[in-house]
């Protein structure tokens, strides 16, 4: 009998000691992710947002025109043109400085009933900036433009092509700030482009196009 009372005394004793340290583990584990979370909370000190950006460049060399009957014309010109895209901006949290990321495209057209001329490119664009103010930032950074085409159509038909290489630029901003998910910045740039390898006559040249344009741009950030 004594035997059998030890051994349940025993066990209860166990079963409580095991219940003890079950509770215990479960409020360590319970701090300890609660440590983690607050890490990784302290650890998020970059604010990124996506952002929508559009807007219109004016500037560079005639690269074509198109003349209307009555003798009225446009021009396509090659740092001239509306842009739209998308990208990122990447904020420190209690930093002046940021930057911003972004692909857009860009095109130039002159169009009528029978023919058009248009010249386009994809653009990426990376602009490191400084906070002066709330409300005004001024940035620096590079722009890197692929795929830039010249190309006319003549009544739905033959199509003539122009191609130029990869180029890379130089881009200066700045912006205002008018509410917290937009802004409006002026943005000047600074780019060359050049046709692929001309052969002709047993000579080799290449056509340099100025690219450099002024322009108004809109960005809209999503906040989270």
């Amino acid at each position: 009998m004594n035997k059998n009372r030890n051994s349940k005394n025993n066990l209860t004793l166990a079963v409580i000691a095991l219940g003890s340290v079950g509770l215990f583990s479960g409020n360590l584990f319970a701090e300890a992710a609660n440590t983690v979370t607050q890490s990784v909370k302290k650890e998020s000190s970059v604010i990124i947002k996506p952002l929508l950006v559009m807007g219109y460049g004016y500037g560079g060399d005639d690269v074509g025109t198109l003349t209307y009957e009555g003798g009225k014309s446009q021009d396509v010109m090659g740092g001239s043109g509306f842009t739209i895209g998308g990208g990122v901006m990447l904020q420190p949290k209690e930093n002046k400085f940021g930057a911003e990321l972004t692909f857009a495209y860009k095109f130039d057209s002159a169009v009528a009933t029978n023919a058009d001329l248009t010249m386009d490119r994809f653009e990426v664009s990376f602009i490191p900036y400084y906070q002066v103010s709330d409300k005004l930032q001024i940035g620096l950074g590079m722009a890197k433009h692929s795929g830039v085409e010249l190309t006319s159509e003549i009544d739905g038909g033959s199509e003539e092509r122009v191609e130029f290489e990869n180029a890379t630029g130089f881009v200066g901003q700045a912006s205002y700030k008018y509410s917290d998910d937009a802004r409006i910045s002026v943005r000047y740039t600074n780019i060359e482009y050049k046709t692929s390898l001309i052969r002709f006559n047993g000579s080799s040249y290449q056509e340099k196009v100025d690219g450099n344009n002024l322009g108004v741009y809109f960005n809209y950030y999503f906040s989270k």
